[in-house]
């Protein structure tokens, strides 16, 4: 397995820290927009665990605040984590 969200992961404070309605679990991706796929992967990428995250310009179209939670609470920490090597383009 390349990855696996685990047991402990509460999927809908996560959805929350990300500023996403609970709902989207059931949504479409044509329902989404832009701004909230792109958080969706984000926090796809801190919940499992990743061993390389390759992130091309991973904050490109979202506004000032949103920017800086994720580099705060996603980015950074998936950054110093000892199994996780992070690569911004």
């Amino acid at each position: 397995e390349l990855y696996k969200a685990g047991p402990d992961v509460d999927t809908k404070a996560e959805l929350k820290s990300m500023g996403l309605p609970n709902n989207i679990l059931k949504a479409l991706v044509r329902d989404l927009s832009g701004g909230q796929i792109q958080r969706v992967m984000i926090l796809l990428s801190k919940i499992t665990n990743p061993k390389l995250l390759i992130a091309d310009e991973p904050t490109t179209g979202l506004d000032v605040t949103r920017k800086r939670e994720i580099v705060t609470h996603v980015l950074n920490p998936l950054n110093y984590m000892a199994s996780c090597q992070l690569l911004i383009v």
